[in-house]
């Protein structure tokens, strides 16, 4: 059976809205992921940063003196008494 001029176009635009909403749905799910794809972007930086001060920077650990050909670099102590002899 042949659907009218009228009912072809009623069938057409309903189609037509079947796709649209298809498509802002898809779009969003896309929008969706964009944004969670970006957070854990941000928490595996913050994961490594959290990893690179976990290493227990010591300020007071002991340093090369300036002057000496790799002045200013940190050093064990023990290294530091026998290059001093």
């Amino acid at each position: 059976m042949r659907l009218s001029l009228h009912e072809q176009l009623h069938h057409d635009r309903a189609a037509a809205r079947r796709a649209r909403s298809k498509a802002e749905q898809a779009r969003s799910e896309l929008s969706r992921l964009r944004h969670e794809h970006a957070a854990i972007r941000v928490s595996l930086a913050l994961i490594k940063l959290q990893r690179v001060l976990d290493r227990k920077y010591d300020p007071n650990q002991a340093r090369v003196p300036a002057g000496q050909p790799s002045g200013g670099q940190w050093t064990s102590e023990k290294h530091w008494r026998s290059q001093r002899r």
